[in-house]
């Protein structure tokens, strides 16, 4: 791994570094406050801090800021609507605008530590930032699942507080990641076609995501300490 770092590595490092955070609030702080007063509120605001976070991802690429900025105001604006608006054609947009904006942003960070030489501290940053943001992303898929179908998902009888309403968003980032982790506990089961197919494209998406990634850090170290890693791991 390099030890020095240039000024414009240090700006992606902020950078990345602030979109991990962003993340880390919105998955995690985030639905343990869903079920207060301003829970609603609270979770969109995290979800802004997110967007805004992955626009200034960006920043050196004029074009790419002004799309991703661009992306995310619209997003950010079905997101507020809906929220003072309640309508379902509205959440389904939001829903889907928030799922492609996260899908481009990680396609992108992506491409980016493919595309590097060696493993930096930017590398390691973006690939556990890509993977909160599928995580994320499928969630609001599955959200907008659950307004344009009628109980696409099988929950626990304890999930909603009210009968027949539709899960929240917390118990739906919970399904993602378990989904996508492969772990499977069936507490939560898809029971639609579209649910299913969203299910296990998320889950084979994840599995091939974390195979690929580790082949290419691996690919990217230094000789000599691949040839040691190798070593331990025979040990």
């Amino acid at each position: 791994m390099s030890a020095h770092l240039t000024s414009d590595d240090m700006g992606k490092e902020i950078r990345f570094s602030l979109l991990l955070a962003s993340l880390l609030i919105a998955v995690v702080v985030a639905p343990l406050l869903e079920a207060t007063r301003l829970g609603d509120l609270i979770q969109l605001s995290c979800l802004t801090l997110v967007f805004v976070a992955a626009v200034f991802i960006n920043w050196q690429h004029r074009m790419k800021l002004w799309l991703f900025a661009i992306a995310a105001v619209i997003s950010l604006v079905l997101h507020w609507l809906t929220l003072f608006f309640p309508d379902d054609s509205l959440s389904i947009l939001r829903y889907i605008a928030g799922f492609f904006f996260l899908g481009f942003t990680a396609a992108m960070l992506l491409k980016s530590i493919i595309g590097r030489d060696e493993v930096t501290p930017n590398a390691i940053l973006g690939s556990i930032c890509v993977y909160l943001l599928l995580g994320l992303m499928w969630a609001l898929g599955y959200s907008a699942l659950t307004v344009f179908e009628e109980a696409p998902f099988h929950l626990p009888e304890t999930t909603s507080s009210t009968a027949g309403d539709p899960p929240s968003l917390a118990t739906l980032l919970y399904f993602s990641f378990v989904t996508m982790s492969t772990l499977g506990y069936g507490d939560i089961t898809p029971q639609s076609d579209l649910a299913r197919t969203l299910t296990w494209t998320q889950s084979v998406t994840g599995q091939f995501y974390l195979a690929v990634l580790v082949a290419r850090l691996v690919s990217a170290m230094p000789r000599q300490e691949r040839s040691e890693s190798t070593k331990v791991v025979e040990q």
